[in-house]
């Protein structure tokens, strides 16, 4: 690792460039979910949801939700599929059943929260 210091030592911070979307502001969106993944990483796994942003203010941006499948993970996202109508009652079916949420319109909350 010691060999990326002369790479990344001396590099200063990405400029923020003109042609690039800024973050979407914090607030509330109606959206509906565009692509849900489940993804076998080492450990744990992932779950990945891809809203679509219809209003009432920016309007066809993407924001994505990722959950690690670990205590807090998991949670947090049979918190959020609850509150859109679905329940996977086993681990082993959750990447087919999260498939039904696919299409499904809700209000999401964005919220920055500050790293410590």
């Amino acid at each position: 690792m010691t060999n990326y210091d002369n790479l990344w030592n001396p590099t200063k911070p990405a400029e923020f460039q003109s042609n690039e979307f800024p973050p979407v502001p914090d607030g509330t969106y109606q959206a509906f979910i565009e692509k849900v993944t489940f993804k076998e990483t080492k450990d744990p796994h992932q779950v990945s949801i891809q809203w679509r942003i219809t209003g009432p203010t920016e309007a066809k941006r993407v924001v994505f939700a990722t959950y690690k499948m670990n205590e807090k993970g998991s949670a947090r996202l049979k918190r959020d599929i609850g509150d859109m109508g679905l329940t996977v009652v086993a681990y082993s079916a959750m990447a087919t059943e999260l498939q039904y949420l696919v299409g499904k319109t809700g209000t999401i909350k964005l919220e920055t929260k500050e790293w410590n």
